[in-house]
């Protein structure tokens, strides 16, 4: 399940890359933080995710996750830093609340980053024609 994100918050987009949603486990890991996230949204430079516990800006993280692409399954190893971690309401997946957080890729070997544009890219064309049949 993707979609474009739309720009509804006040904040300035200073993204330089197409986002696109969905709904996929992820794994993490921190220096002092590990365990299962849930990805919102994801671009080829960077994602944003629900994560129970908090993590500081500019904490480093490695990040795994699997994505469709065509037939198969890909998986996308790639290291990043946090850039911003928010407190959430709890949650159905989240009882007891939990955090959204965005990362900004810093390390993606080129085999992964090729996975991730095609998952993007996948997902955008997913869209615009479902946009299409519902006009």
């Amino acid at each position: 399940m993707s979609r474009p994100i739309p720009s509804s918050d006040s904040r300035p987009n200073r993204r330089r890359a197409q986002r696109v949603t969905a709904d996929l486990p992820i794994q993490l890991s921190a220096r002092d933080s590990a365990g299962e996230a849930w990805l919102k949204d994801i671009s080829t430079n960077g994602m944003c995710f629900t994560f129970p516990d908090s993590l500081p800006e500019m904490t480093v993280v490695r990040l795994n996750l699997e994505v469709e692409q065509g037939q198969e399954k890909k998986g996308i190893e790639v290291d990043g830093a946090v850039v911003r971690c928010e407190k959430m309401p709890p949650s159905q997946r989240l009882p007891a609340g939990g955090f959204e957080v965005a990362v900004f890729f810093t390390n993606l070997a080129k085999e992964h980053a090729r996975t991730l544009h095609g998952y993007v890219s996948e997902r955008e064309r997913e869209l615009s024609n479902s946009d299409s049949f519902s006009e």
